[in-house]
């Protein structure tokens, strides 16, 4: 099987492929005309392989593909430590590319470019939106803290529709108090759908009237900067689910407790169509692996998560985790069991997302729907 090895950057790329003993290489950019020539410059049935650095060689790994070229990336960590183990002294674009192509010589797990193209920017995009939207909603927290700090007794969720919504009109103590016990009521039962009502309004305005927050014109202006981005963020994240639920309808996945439509697409995106050998190496990509530390004697006995692999991925199957636990009584029994052993929750936490992890890589590999029944069986 013979290779090219691309280093990859946003204006111009170098590939490298073997000619005898020796080493060729080719300078051009990264361009149509510039992929034209590296088209010519690879031999029949090569395999091209590129280091998964960044977004710059998406055209060129697209492209390639739709020429019938196969593709693989190489993960930059690893190729990080086989250029130190290799003692390369020169770093410059033409041997990055020659350590690419040795390194796919002796590594047979390259990954793939993964066939959810249209996917993958749609579902990190819904992640990084999510992360947003949480950040915001702790900002707006913070704000309150200083502003109105009983309305966190009345209201424990600051994101909720009703709370959004108060905060919108009557952000302080002193406006609230200036509605009265009849407007407050009825402000509380139109924007909650009828769903509260005078209790939680004498709860409320008993808290503005003893209320310890500040007079601040500059946090006023804060929040209400905050509540226009948080709102903006709210109505991204639901075109986000949407076009997600349209580009993956239904899929295997979602027969996993905790893996709805979301979750399912953001795993599916970022394990593409190149199956895992084993469970193992899903946990390992998505960092869900514990790292152990032992030397001679001494066994560490804190085991941290390596964290070194796929973020989004292992995000998707941390919050997949919370869901079935919350939801699954299964995946509670499992969680609960966990604490009781003495381990912390997160720690626990982490470890359905590993068994999350597992479970995914054997319904990928045998194309069947989950079966709780094993996981009973499994756990028993």
């Amino acid at each position: 099987m013979e290779f090219v090895g691309v280093d990859v950057g946003k204006r111009k790329c170098v590939a490298s492929k073997e000619a005898g003993d020796d080493y060729l290489s080719l300078a051009f950019e990264n361009n149509a005309g510039g992929f034209e020539k590296l088209m010519a410059f690879c031999p029949p049935k090569a395999q091209i392989v590129m280091e998964s650095t960044g977004h710059y060689g998406n055209c060129l790994m697209m492209k390639a593909r739709n020429r019938g070229m196969t593709v693989k990336m190489v993960n930059a960590f690893s190729m990080s430590k086989f250029s130190k183990a290799v003692n390369r002294d020169t770093k410059t674009d033409k041997t990055d590319a020659r350590q690419i192509l040795m390194f796919a010589k002796i590594n047979p797990r390259a990954f793939r470019v993964p066939t959810f193209s249209d996917l993958k920017p749609i579902t990190r995009l819904r992640m990084e939106t999510s992360s947003e939207l949480s950040r915001t909603r702790l900002q707006i927290g913070s704000v309150m803290d200083q502003l109105f700090p009983e309305l966190g007794h009345v209201f424990h969720d600051m994101g909720a529709v009703t709370a959004v919504r108060l905060l919108e009109s009557h952000p302080t103590p002193k406006s609230i108090c200036q509605l009265g016990l009849e407007d407050l009521t009825a402000f509380l039962k139109k924007h909650s759908r009828g769903q509260l009502g005078q209790e939680r309004a004498e709860k409320l305005l008993d808290a503005a009237q003893n209320s310890f927050g500040l007079e601040n014109s500059g946090l006023e202006i804060q929040l209400k900067v905050l509540l226009i981005r948080y709102k903006s963020l709210r109505r991204q994240r639901r075109l986000l689910d949407e076009q997600i639920k349209l580009l993956c309808p239904q899929n295997l996945l979602m027969s996993i407790p905790g893996m709805g439509p979301v979750f399912s697409a953001v795993v599916l995106a970022e394990l593409g169509d190149e199956p895992r050998a084993s469970a193992d190496q899903i946990r390992g990509y998505a960092g869900l692996r514990p790292q152990i530390h032992q030397s001679g004697e001494f066994v560490a006995t804190q085991k941290r998560m390596s964290k070194t692999g796929n973020r989004y991925l292992r995000t998707a199957f941390y919050m997949a985790a919370m869901s079935a636990v919350g939801n699954n009584p299964q995946f509670r029994a499992l969680y609960q069991k966990k604490l009781e052993a003495g381990k912390r929750k997160k720690v626990a936490l982490c470890h359905i997302a590993s068994k999350l992890a597992s479970i995914t890589f054997g319904v990928l590999k045998n194309q069947k729907p989950f079966d709780e029944a094993c996981l009973k069986a499994s756990t028993a």
